[in-house]
C-alpha cells in the first residue's frame, strides 16, 4: 500500500496490477479497497503495511469477476431452505457419523481422486469440497483477530490444484453486511481466489436447525448443480450430521 504525501489517495499493489483507490482520512482509520486480483495469487495479510510510517489496516476484498459470477450462480440456483419446526434428531455421537475421517485421510482421498481425474483427462469441476467457516476455515472470535486454519487451507488448495471446487457453507446470516464481512474474513486469511462461493443460512432459522440447514444446502448442491461432494469439513457435530458427502471431517 502506498499513499501520496497528503494522503488523498493511495495505490494498492497486488499481483499483476495496481489500482488507485481513495484514501479518505486514513490516519488511524481503515481503508476499504475493492481490489480485483489474479485468482491464483490471493492477497496475504503481510501485504498490509505502513503508509508513511502510519500503520493503516486495510480490508482487502480480493474477488475477481469470475468469483462474482460463480457466487451469483449459487445464489440463483440453490433454493432457500425451509427447515422444519421440529428438526430431525441426528445422533450427537461422532462415532455414529458415517465415513468420518481425519483431515490427513481427507488429503489422501483428494490426492487419489485428483490423480485419477488427471489420468483420465477429466475435469474436476463437478466435484467439490464443502467447508464451514467459523472454527474450521478460520479461527478466532472476531475480526481482525482471525487467523487461518492452515490444514484446512492446504486441503482447499490441493483440491483446487486438481480443478475441484471449494464451497463454504456457513451459519452466518444471509445479510449484506455479513456477506461482505465473510468475504473480507476469508480474503484476510488467504482463501480469496480459492473458492466458488458461500452459502449462508436463511433468516429466522434457529440454532437447533443448524444441522438440517447445512444438510439441505449440501443436498441442493448435488441435486441442483450436479456436484459430487467429496469431503465435507466442519468443527462441530452439526456441520457433519445428515450425510450428503463421501467423507466428513471434524477439525
Amino acid at each position: 500500500v502506498r499513499a501520496n504525501k497528503n494522503m488523498s489517495e493511495c495505490s494498492v499493489e497486488g499481483p499483476e496490477q495496481v489500482q488507485q483507490v481513495p484514501a479518505a482520512s486514513i490516519v488511524g482509520a481503515a481503508v476499504t479497497a475493492a481490489v480485483p486480483v489474479n485468482s491464483n495469487a490471493p492477497f496475504s495479510p503481510e501485504m498490509m503495511v505502513n503508509i508513511h510510517g502510519v500503520h493503516v489496516p486495510v480490508e482487502f476484498h480480493a474477488y475477481t469477476p469470475k468469483y462474482k459470477e460463480s457466487q451469483r450462480i449459487l445464489d440463483e440456483t440453490i433454493p432457500q431452505v425451509r427447515p422444519t419446526e421440529a428438526p430431525p434428531q441426528y445422533s450427537t455421537n461422532p462415532a455414529d457419523i458415517k465415513n468420518l475421517v481425519s483431515l490427513e485421510d481427507s488429503v489422501k482421498y483428494i490426492e487419489k481422486v485428483g490423480t485419477e481425474l488427471k489420468e483420465k483427462g477429466e475435469s474436476g469441476e463437478r466435484y467439490c469440497l464443502t467447508v464451514d467457516i467459523d472454527g474450521t476455515a478460520i479461527i478466532g472470535d472476531r475480526w481482525p483477530d482471525y487467523c487461518v486454519n492452515q490444514g484446512v487451507l492446504e486441503l482447499c488448495k490441493l483440491a483446487v490444484s486438481y480443478g475441484i471446487h471449494v464451497i463454504f457453507i456457513t451459519f452466518r446470516p444471509d445479510k449484506p453486511v455479513d456477506r461482505a464481512n465473510s468475504e473480507r474474513d476469508l480474503a484476510f486469511t488467504g482463501y480469496s481466489g480459492i473458492f466458488q462461493g458461500i452459502l449462508y443460512r436463511p433468516s429466522k432459522v434457529r440454532s437447533i436447525q443448524k444441522a438440517q440447514v447445512k444438510t439441505q444446502k449440501r443436498a441442493a448442491l448435488i441435486h441442483h448443480l450436479g456436484y459430487s461432494i467429496l469431503v465435507n469439513v466442519g468443527n462441530e457435530i452439526t456441520d457433519v450430521q445428515g450425510g450428503f458427502a463421501q467423507l466428513h471431517v471434524l477439525v
